[in-house]
């Protein structure tokens, strides 16, 4: 079953469509998504349901976020890779079934944008925005080895995926964000193609650490922990 949170008596003001738009989420986001949701939901900004990981899996399936969906449904943001069990989640069949939706939709309704926290994907799997079929994707430059500081891809930015500033006060960024670019941080992300010309040797040496940790649990459990 899925827990699904309203935003109660808020739920009147509305977006312009008399009803709060819906955002899904799993129940294992970084607390980046996590807290960034509860908290449209206290405010009465949003309606959110928090999909549950499958406990034999621990991966977020995909026909539990298609059934989560309803007619406000405005957005669906899972994780790449779980920052605590490394799972990799179905993401590119979620954004295949989420597409199908938004084609059978009414036009009324709005259309259902993807978005992936990938920070801890990038550098040690293959991370492909338009194979994944996201809208937007957040990926951190500590995580590879690059500066402490985020970014986000958005395909196709203000046109078929929307961009709204959250600060304003200048024109820089194509609007976007006000402020000029920090130079020394946009080349430590530099970073993240040195580590993709070496992907195949890395996610080798993951797995082969993975292969061995598996078999030492299954051999003896207690004393491998």
């Amino acid at each position: 079953s899925k827990n699904s949170a309203e935003g109660g008596a808020n739920s009147k003001q509305l977006n312009g469509r008399g009803s709060l738009p819906h955002i899904i989420i799993s129940n294992v986001e970084h607390d980046s998504i996590n807290l960034t949701a509860k908290h449209l939901l206290k405010e009465g900004k949003a309606d959110v349901t928090f999909v549950p990981v499958f406990k034999v899996t621990a991966r977020v399936e995909v026909e539990d976020v298609i059934a989560a969906i309803r007619p406000t449904t405005s957005l669906v943001s899972i994780m790449l890779a779980n920052n605590e069990t490394g799972i990799i989640m179905p993401i590119k069949d979620i954004c295949q079934r989420v597409r199908e939706v938004n084609k059978q939709r009414a036009a009324s309704a709005p259309k259902i944008l993807l978005h992936t926290d990938a920070a801890q994907a990038i550098g040690k799997i293959r991370v492909d925005a338009h194979e994944l079929g996201v809208d937007y994707i957040t990926i951190v430059g500590h995580k590879f080895y690059g500066p402490r500081i985020g970014a986000l891809f958005v395909n196709d930015p203000g046109t078929t995926t929307p961009v709204y500033p959250l600060f304003f006060g200048g024109g820089q960024e194509r609007n976007f964000r006000p402020g000029y670019d920090m130079v020394y941080c946009v080349m430590g992300f530099h970073a993240a193609e040195l580590v993709s010309s070496n992907l195949a040797e890395y996610e080798a040496h993951f797995l082969d650490v993975r292969c061995y940790l598996e078999q030492k649990l299954l051999v003896s459990p207690i004393s491998a922990l």
